[in-house]
């Protein structure tokens, strides 16, 4: 009975003990979040990490293996499915190849927005303020390594919440999670295993499957603009976004060309892709779905099919579309 009893009171002392540590630091402010998220910032510009990580959506989850190598002039980051279909991403810079091995195709892009995760904050952290409140909401533990919570209230309904576990030893990314207005989950994004900081052999984030592009189609799907092409005003979609870049993408097999245009205000991102064919009869009506945080609303305006893809709410996304649609051809 002594022994029940003890046993008990150590389990309720532990559990006692989880409480009080998740709940440590959630009255910190903006000003120690802040401090947070410009040492996440200079870790993500300056450190080579590899690990694999769950992105959870819409009831379905999917893994992949990631490495990440800093060099003096740029870094090289290698994504590879470990579920589903084959596939794997190599980006230098900010040309992207991504790599189909079923289809023996390799497709290359420029990249106009921000990097997959654990690559989830703005070069300059302090832009966020201008669209969420920020602060540290508490503690929690990640891939066996201690974090630091830290939430990002959004300020209007154009934009998910979110909340980010930043490492407690090194402030990288170890978690995330997009929120509703009212507090759901609506997508994860969590390391499951992880290393930072130790130097990445230059192996580890070259292509797995091929050496060169030999018996291989390479698509280069991206182009710079044409001279003077206007771009959207990013203004119409509301306070915080701005455009990050646009690029004219060739067309590839079903899809017609188009001219991509991201917005973004630091922590979501949207594209809208205006393509060159005429609309449909029948689109002018816009038609959306959702699955997780991932919106995609398409609709036809000035004679063009206009297609809008983010982690937003479909509010915003249907502002993208009307700011693309307004400007001129």
């Amino acid at each position: 009975m002594m022994r029940r009893l003890r046993n008990r009171l150590l389990g309720l002392l532990v559990v006692a003990t989880g409480l009080v540590s998740a709940s440590a630091g959630a009255s910190e402010g903006p000003a120690a979040a802040d401090a947070l998220l410009a040492r996440a910032v200079s870790t993500l510009a300056g450190s080579d990490w590899s690990g694999v990580y769950v992105h959870t959506a819409g009831g379905q989850s999917e893994s992949f293996r990631t490495s990440r190598r800093v060099e003096s002039v740029s870094d090289t980051e290698r994504v590879e499915a470990l579920e589903g279909q084959a596939r794997e991403i190599v980006r230098q810079g900010d040309e992207i190849h991504l790599f189909l091995p079923g289809r023996r195709e390799v497709r290359i892009e420029r990249r106009i927005a921000t990097s997959g995760f654990p690559q989830v904050l703005p070069a300059d952290p302090t832009v966020l303020g201008r669209s969420y409140r920020v602060s540290v909401s508490g503690t929690g533990r990640v891939a066996s390594r201690d974090a630091v919570i830290v939430r990002l209230q959004a300020i209007d309904s154009l934009r998910y919440s979110r909340e980010i576990w930043l490492d407690r030893e090194t402030a990288l990314p170890l978690k995330q999670r997009v929120l509703d207005a009212a507090g759901a989950v609506l997508e994860q994004t969590a390391f499951s295993e992880v290393s930072v900081g130790r130097r990445i052999a230059a192996s580890r984030v070259q292509p797995g499957r091929q050496v060169g592009y030999a018996g291989w189609d390479v698509k280069t799907l991206t182009a710079p603009l044409p001279e003077g092409v206007v771009p959207p005003d990013a203004a119409r979609l509301g306070q915080g976004f701005r455009l990050l870049g646009g690029v004219a993408r060739k067309a590839i097999g079903d899809a017609p060309a188009a001219t991509h245009w991201a917005f973004g205000d630091g922590l979501a991102v949207v594209s809208v892709f205006a393509e060159d064919a005429a609309a449909l009869p029948g689109v002018s009506v816009p038609v959306a779905a959702q699955r997780g945080a991932l919106g995609v609303v398409e609709t036809a305006l000035n004679g063009r099919r206009l297609i809008a893809v983010g982690e937003v709410p479909r509010a915003l996304l249907e502002r993208s579309l009307a700011a693309v649609g307004a400007a001129p051809r």
